[in-house]
């Protein structure tokens, strides 16, 4: 039985003797994994238009000289135009539902008319701008045209909107980011 060898309980034996043979050393422990970059979810839709109940308004539309109009949580159907700004006089249009068979709202002055969370809808267009003030939309519906005929502004974001209705003489209309053009 020369050069017979023989492994078993740690071992080794050949026609030369024995030996005890040595235990491998553990593996070593996986390097560690980083953990994966978290996904972040998406993005909430904003809310466009208004919610909750809406009062019908009777009131005046028309805001003059260094008036201030606040509007919000109001239905409003008028023939016409709707609510008009004039002079240094602002609005402020909140969660309001406005139908107009002129234009939805005219801004007709250097003040600011601003809407939010709001549905606005005119037969002429959305929103007309005929002088040098600014017209801010946020989280709002415009159906129809949005026409800029002085050399104000309308500030769009996160809004649906009518792109192929723009028009615009001296003023501009600035995309905000967020909005979906129709």
């Amino acid at each position: 039985m020369r050069g017979l060898l023989c492994v078993g309980l740690g071992l080794v034996c050949a026609m030369a003797g024995c030996a005890k043979q040595e235990a491998a050393p553990p593996p070593a422990p996986p390097e560690p994994v980083a953990a994966p970059e978290p996904v972040p979810e998406p993005a909430a839709a904003p809310v466009v238009g208004p919610t909750g109940q809406l009062e019908d308004y009777t009131g005046s539309l028309n805001c003059q000289g260094s008036e201030e109009l606040e509007l919000k949580n109001k239905r409003i159907k008028v023939a016409g135009d709707g609510p008009t700004t004039m002079a240094q006089c602002s609005i402020v249009i909140s969660n309001c539902e406005i139908h107009a068979t002129g234009f939805g709202v005219s801004h007709e002055s250097n003040g600011t008319l601003k809407i939010k969370n709001s549905r606005v809808v005119g037969d002429k267009g959305s929103v007309v701008v005929r002088g040098p003030g600014n017209v801010i939309v946020k989280n709002t519906e415009l159906k129809g045209r949005i026409r800029v005929a002085g050399k104000g502004n309308v500030e769009v974001k996160d809004s649906i909107a009518s792109s192929e209705k723009k028009e615009v003489d001296a003023g501009r209309v600035v995309d905000q980011g967020g909005n979906t053009w129709n």
